[in-house]
């Protein structure tokens, strides 16, 4: 007699063999049934019945039943499962049950599975982002599970940090959970918030359904609520969301944000708004309204979808005040003074040198309030082709075209450029006749010859052709005394042309210091470049003369969208050196001579031009450049302009060299340093995470989302800059060169200051002084922080806190939220944020 797990006695056999199978045609069921018992198999002859042991299964179509015991019965098909208990009776291994897609956590259970129907006790089962934990469930025919005194919570812990305390709930899979009386719990903490019932969806597609907002008070707007709105999902590709942000004192705003992704083909987002700003009091002479609108559509198309063509969109167009009066403007936008648009499309032609592009757009700028509209632009491009190849059957004349190469470009634009006031329906005619457009081709021959060790000579002459359909015509209107300048429709034409000739060379230099030494050897590279270029002589302009008998003079080309250049005839002598500096040091941290090759100077660069037909001043700047990394964090770059030339008193240049009339060989116009030094600490990714292979959609996810992702896993890092400016302008008063100096430091970064607490920092500081101010730099403040911006954020597992804080400035304002991780409950938040400056803006 043996003693089964229910409690029941039973005669049985002890059978050797574990894994079965028992057809299901047997036993009247639409598929047979395996079980497994890694223990050992008691089968119950008497009352039909099988018992396993030890990781056990029981397999019936979708349907599994797994435990550390159960028992099975032929008589009618249920499966009796218990999870696995140490010695004081705690389960710590739970049975579980799965059909299809559907999975449960069981410390027991019963199922039929020919009636489908069951009962489980201590169940913990998952359904989407939520997690459902109750001492009783029953599951009928049709997959609803009825649930007795559960919680429901997005938390994974077993112990969960919250959750909703159930009286009592029923589970739809893929569908919703609706829950009779409920009220939220911290742990064993109580709270006010209850209700007496709730919906939660829990479908794996996305659902349609409110939004709830944030709220804050912005002062002299009055409180307000952001971001109330209503989501709905657009099949499986698209979604939107239509929002509206109120405050108190009349202002509002309305948007739409409409997002679609089909994966390996495209992605996009298009986003509509219109905000009414109101300040002050109607009663008041002060009061004013303002009106603003913004549309923006970003389109990326995968470059797998079609690889000889693509299309793409970044627009951005509106009202000129939109970032400044929008409820929900970012600060990146709130100080840029231009915004712009561009909708793209190329084509490429597989094996062919040739493609295209149309393009249309528009750019708009805060502070002239002009605005730019380009509709279209065409190029079409033929990239580099060789002459050898018209001339196959002959190897030899191929080979020597095979050196001449063949480059030409094709553009067409027309654009108008405008006060934002004329750019309305009644002014489109207008608009039209004010637009300036213009075809220009251009072409290039090119060859390069080897010559022997020494060098390489290379050799190209290039030309380009302006073409406008409108050109300027000024005369003068003896009857009322006055100059008449007509734009005329008419096709002019320029041609501009040029050629030149370089010899380029490189020469290598090893400094050893021997093997003993710390540095072994400085390698040390020269590369030289001297040549000619010629450009003929060439004037496109014209005149005529006033009353007073003064020459006025213009060109036809004024209102043409490619200009010609006018200039004289050049024949330059060019010459231009890079130096790179390298060094082999020896590794202190190696037991044997190993040694590392460091840079000491990436690139120093030098150029010079000497005109021979010039009657003066035939000597260019000197231009200089260098760029260098320094223990691979820090990073140093530095330009400068140097003039060969004195200046008269009203500090123009003159042909007269400074090493003659001051004993100096030059005079400095202006020199840029920047210093960059980025420091990171290690990353400590846990070794699971970090091997995780993550899908598209979280790829995707992650990179749309990258500015506002945190990164636990570097513990903290730093990024300096500092940019120091020189400039020297000509004080006629002193009669010298005043020095301008203008210097930034600005700074970035975040830091882990407990386990799941970062801080983030991003600010900076202008060091200008006010007497070395200059109208060049007026844009910058003196002496002041410049935009500056704190957060903190704290991952508390399941939710999450953050907090952002402008200090000083126009945008003085602050943002704290405590909010649900998951987009289940990601309205479930306190939101609290407020402007603290005196401008008025909306935040």
């Amino acid at each position: 007699m043996a003693n089964d797990a229910f409690g029941q006695n039973s005669d049985s056999i002890n059978v050797a063999v574990q894994d079965s199978i028992v057809e299901g045609d047997d036993l009247g069921l639409d598929s047979p049934i395996d079980y497994y018992g890694k223990d050992s198999t008691v089968v119950d002859v008497v009352h039909e019945r099988i018992h396993l042991y030890g990781a056990a299964w029981v397999k019936y179509g979708d349907m599994e039943v797994q435990a550390d015991y159960i028992q099975f019965s032929f008589a009618d098909f249920t499966a009796k499962a218990i999870g696995k208990r140490d010695s004081t009776g705690t389960v710590v291994e739970k049975a579980s049950f799965t059909e299809g897609e559907n999975k449960f956590s069981e410390d027991s259970l019963a199922y039929n599975f020919k009636s489908k129907r069951g009962i489980s006790y201590g169940v913990r089962t998952q359904e989407g982002d939520a997690y459902l934990l109750s001492s009783v469930s029953k599951k009928a025919e049709n997959n609803w599970v009825s649930v007795g005194k559960g919680k429901l919570t997005t938390c994974n812990k077993d112990n969960p940090h919250y959750h909703f305390q159930l009286k009592k709930a029923m589970v739809i899979p893929n569908e919703k959970v609706v829950a009779g009386p409920l009220y939220l719990k911290f742990r064993k903490i109580p709270t006010p918030l209850a209700l007496p019932f709730g919906f939660f969806p829990n479908k794996k597609e996305s659902t349609q359904g409110i939004l709830l907002p944030g709220y804050g008070n912005g002062n002299e707007k009055g409180y307000f609520i952001q971001n109330l709105g209503y989501y709905v999902p657009l099949g499986k590709y698209a979604d939107t969301r239509l929002m509206f942000d109120l405050y108190t004192r009349g202002s509002w705003s309305v948007r739409n944000v409409t997002n679609y992704r089909k994966l390996y083909k495209y992605n996009g987002s298009f986003n509509i708004s219109r905000t009414v700003n109101k300040n002050g009091f109607p009663e008041l002479p002060s009061y004013n309204e303002s009106v603003n609108f913004n549309v923006q559509w970003t389109h990326n198309q995968d470059p797998k979808a079609r690889p000889n063509s693509t299309f793409s969109s970044s627009v951005n167009l509106g009202s000129l005040n939109n970032f400044r009066n929008n409820l929900n403007t970012s600060q990146e936008s709130f100080l840029s003074s231009t915004f712009s648009s561009r909708i793209q499309w190329t084509k490429r032609w597989a094996d062919t040198p040739f493609n295209m592009g149309v393009t249309a757009g528009h750019s708009q700028n805060t502070q002239s309030r002009n605005v730019q509209v380009t509709l279209p632009a065409l190029n079409f491009n033929m990239s580099r082709i060789t002459l050898g190849r018209f001339a196959k059957n002959s190897p030899t004349l191929k080979k020597t075209l095979d050196n001449i190469g063949l480059t030409a470009s094709a553009d067409f634009t027309n654009s108008v450029s405008e006060n934002e006031t004329m750019f309305r329906f009644d002014e489109i005619e207008n608009l039209n006749r004010r637009a300036t457009n213009g075809l220009r081709l251009q072409g290039q021959a090119s060859s390069s010859l080897k010559a022997g060790v020494v060098g390489t000579l290379t050799g190209s002459i290039s030309g380009t052709m302006f073409n406008t359909f409108k050109y300027v015509d000024k005369s003068f209107d003896d009857v009322a005394q006055t100059l008449r300048s007509d734009t005329l429709f008419g096709w002019r034409q320029a041609l501009n042309w040029s050629a030149s000739g370089n010899f380029n060379t490189r020469v290598y230099g090893t400094f050893n210091f021997g093997n003993n030494s710390a540095i072994k050897a400085i390698r040390h590279v020269l590369q030289w470049n001297v040549g000619a270029s010629y450009s003929p002589y060439a004037n496109f302009s014209t005149g005529i003369f006033d009353q007073d008998g003064d020459f006025i003079g213009y060109s036809p080309f004024d209102v043409a969208a490619y200009r010609p250049s006018d200039s004289r005839e050049q024949l330059n002598l060019n010459w231009s050196s890079t130096n790179n500096f390298e060094a082999k040091i020896r590794d202190k941290k190696s037991a044997k001579p190993t040694y590392n090759k460091v840079k000491l100077i990436d690139s120093w660069k030098k150029s010079l031009s000497y005109n021979t037909l010039a009657d003066s001043l035939n000597l260019s700047n000197l231009n200089m450049s260098a760029f260098t990394t320094i223990a691979k964090n820090i990073t140093l770059n530095y330009s400068s302009t140097y003039s060969f030339y004195d200046r008269d008193t009203n500090g123009r240049e003159i042909n007269e060299f400074l090493v003659k009339s001051r004993n100096q060989l030059m005079r400095m116009e202006g020199t840029n340093l920047a210093l960059g030094f980025r420091l990171q600490s290690k990353n400590k990714s846990e070794p699971e995470r970090a091997d995780k292979e993550l899908t598209p959609e979280e790829k995707d996810l992650i990179e749309k989302n990258k500015n506002e992702m945190v990164d636990f896993s570097i513990p903290w890092n730093l990024t300096l800059n500092y940019n120091l400016r020189f400039t020297k302008n000509f004080d006629r008063e002193m009669q010298m060169d005043t020095l301008a100096i203008k210097q930034a430091f600005t700074f970035t970064g975040d830091m882990t200051i407990f386990k799941y607490w970062k801080v983030s920092f991003n600010s900076g500081y202008d060091m200008s002084h006010p007497r070395y101010q200059t109208l060049q730099f007026s844009d910058f403040g003196l002496r002041d922080f410049t935009t500056t911006n704190l957060g903190l954020h704290w991952d508390l597992h399941c939710w999450e806190f953050s907090a952002s804080y402008v200090p000083f400035g126009q945008r003085k304002s602050y943002m704290v939220q405590l909010n649900i991780k998951s987009a289940l409950l990601q309205d479930l938040k306190i939101q609290r944020r407020g402007n603290l400056g005196d401008q008025g803006y909306l935040y």
